[in-house]
């Protein structure tokens, strides 16, 4: 489990690495993907096999120690999303995206 105050403060300016574990819905169902996250609320999002390119905007923030809770309006699928990031350590963990229509992925990040 981290220590205090681990995961950071902000997404600014940080690449967000993704390996989707599982997916349905609007979302993909396996794959990989990489999210630049700037200070002014915007990310890019650049795909990967199974993945498509995408950008929106979002909002972070960091809940407890181990947990974080990030808001996006996508581009692509047009609605909001929420995702829940628990981290493992400063730099890794595991995070879980739902949707209003009941999409969904799930799998693993790194910075």
């Amino acid at each position: 489990m981290p220590s205090s105050g681990t995961q950071p403060i902000s997404f600014a300016a940080k690449t967000l690495k993704v390996k989707v574990e599982h997916g349905a819905g609007n979302f993909a169902h396996t794959g990989k993907y990489a999210v630049y996250f700037n200070a002014a609320g915007y990310y890019q999002l650049f795909g990967g096999a199974g993945v498509a390119d995408s950008y929106g905007v979002y909002t972070y923030a960091k809940q407890s120690n181990t947990k974080a809770y990030a808001s996006f309006i996508d581009s692509n699928i047009g609605i909001g999303t929420t995702e829940v990031l628990t981290f493992k350590s400063a730099h890794a963990g595991k995070f879980i995206i739902s949707a209003p229509d009941g999409s969904y992925q799930s799998g693993t990040f790194t910075f």
